[in-house]
């Protein structure tokens, strides 16, 4: 399931800008919270590795490492979450906008930190561990 509905801005390698569009229709507000839905942290989160796994992405496709047709779901492993923190609800009708910047890279791992806001407001920030799996060589 993809939590990245339009890149925003690239730079393979370095940094992503995405969005995520909040709608009531999303499944998970039928029970996260019926009378007052907000987006759960978890989903968040899914939403900034996303947006992480794609600068790993970009980079291995204009390498010519990865197919730039694979699924996301197919290639990206969540290895960790780190200094998590929300900061304010997610509600439906909000843009989360995420910013992720790659600290490091070893080999097909990085350390990203990342940044989510909705209307310039600070909503979560966190810093991740991606993988997109061992098969690819260095």
């Amino acid at each position: 399931m993809l939590f990245v509905d339009a890149i925003l801005e690239l730079e393979p390698g370095n940094y992503c800008k995405a969005k995520k569009n909040v709608t009531v229709n999303e499944t998970y507000f039928q029970g996260h919270f019926p009378k007052r839905p907000i987006m759960p942290g978890c989903l968040i989160i899914e939403s900034v590795a996303q947006t992480s796994a794609l600068i790993l992405v970009s980079e291995f496709a204009q390498r010519g490492i990865l197919e730039e047709s694979s699924s996301l779901s197919d290639e990206l492993f969540l290895l960790r979450v780190k200094n998590a923190v929300f900061y304010r609800a997610v509600v439906p009708g909000d843009v989360l906008i995420i910013d992720a910047r790659l600290n490091r890279r070893i080999g097909v791992m990085a350390e990203i930190s990342a940044i989510a806001n909705v209307e310039h407001h600070k909503v979560a920030i966190a810093e991740l561990v991606v993988s997109l799996g061992a098969q690819f060589d260095e």
